[in-house]
């Protein structure tokens, strides 16, 4: 499958421009002299912004580019450990309700 239309690809990249334009956003509209401080807020709401852009669990095309998308974010370190294995723990319960077995639960 070509990367321009795998769907795995495209939204991550959802996921990384939402994050991207949040960040930038935030850096632009805040004039101070704590950078630092600023660039600490900016992470956070950009990361919200990427995880409000997640792709639905409806499907397992959904759940796979949903796990794409945390581990993106898990390889930017922009989830605490805890975060990424609730996601994880989120789309691993959803597979195995979509596929009526219990792999959830060992």
């Amino acid at each position: 499958m070509n990367q321009k239309t795998n769907p795995i690809v495209l939204s991550v990249a959802q996921c990384r421009k939402a994050y991207d334009e949040a960040y930038a956003a935030i850096m632009e509209a805040e004039e101070s002299e704590h950078e630092e401080v600023n660039r600490m807020v900016a992470k956070r709401a950009a990361t919200d912004a990427a995880l409000a852009n997640l792709p639905m669990l409806t499907s397992r095309q959904g759940a796979a580019e949903y796990i794409a998308c945390i581990a993106w974010m898990q390889g930017r370190r922009l989830l605490t450990p805890a975060e990424v294995r609730s996601h994880m723990y989120t789309a691993q319960t959803i597979l195995a309700t979509m596929s009526g077995g219990n792999s959830a639960s060992k």
